[in-house]
């Protein structure tokens, strides 16, 4: 599935639904700060890039009937260099007073996809059916 917001990307899935049993698992591909209409937001900012990556990957989430609150985890690739504690302070504040965070795991990288890209996540939820 390739819901057409925030963007679409014609190269490849940005997430996947597998319907297994009692539950239905979503797959969303790592994603960039990128707006619907394709352009970065947050250049050299990446708490405004961590919001807008959030924003996204809520997106894909409710394109495939499903909320925050599915989520089960996220990976993190972070440029090294930046500042985690921002990214993190942001994904605090977008999760807001919901209980249960996803569980995260980081990685530091020396280069993203794209050079203006400080941050990616991708995320795998779960809905019960």
């Amino acid at each position: 599935m390739s819901p057409p917001a925030p963007s679409r990307e014609p190269a490849f899935t940005q997430a996947v639904s597998l319907l297994t049993g009692r539950a239905r698992t979503i797959y969303i591909r790592a994603q960039g700060a990128v707006d619907a209409r394709g352009k970065i937001v947050g250049a050299r900012d990446i708490a405004a890039q961590t919001t807008q990556i959030l924003r996204n990957i809520e997106a894909r989430l409710e394109a495939a009937g499903a909320s925050p609150e599915h989520l089960l985890g996220c990976s993190l690739n972070i440029k090294v260099g930046e500042d985690l504690q921002a990214a993190v302070a942001a994904g605090r504040q977008w999760w807001g007073p919901r209980p249960s965070p996803p569980i995260n795991s980081i990685m530091f990288v020396p280069k993203l996809l794209r050079p203006e890209f400080l941050i990616t996540i991708e995320g795998v939820a779960v809905v019960p059916r």
